[in-house]
């Protein structure tokens, strides 16, 4: 009768597991959706996580000037995607909860810097 107690708390316990889980990759807050929105964000991701350097700074000025020329956008929706991407950086770090940013630095934060190393110098 015990061992069949304990397998059955061992179920409860995996299923409680997997639906924490499950509530976490689900409860990923609202994602950039532009390609300057994505810029703004991955700069504050970079902020947030302390991955910031001067390379990385003229590669996302670089995307920037790029994107803003490719798709001709004026200086008010300039300001819109910045305050959009801000306030998502916001929302993702409140959702990580103490300690749960490090993970966000390693994967997305790193990739950021990345993808701002990677921009070509301007011709």
């Amino acid at each position: 009768m015990k061992a069949q107690t304990l397998y059955s708390y061992a179920i409860q316990l995996g299923l409680l597991v997997f639906g924490l889980q499950a509530a976490t990759i689900s409860n990923a807050g609202p994602r950039p959706e532009t390609d300057l929105e994505r810029a703004f964000y991955d700069i504050g991701v970079i902020g947030y996580c302390g991955l910031f350097n001067d390379a990385v700074s003229e590669g996302f000025s670089r995307e920037v000037r790029r994107i803003v020329e490719r798709d001709a956008v004026d200086e008010q929706s300039l300001n819109a995607a910045r305050s959009k991407a801000m306030t998502l950086v916001e929302l993702e770090w409140s959702n990580r909860g103490l300690g749960g940013f490090r993970g966000w630095c390693r994967s997305e934060g790193v990739d950021a810097v990345k993808r701002f190393l990677a921009v070509p110098p301007s011709q």
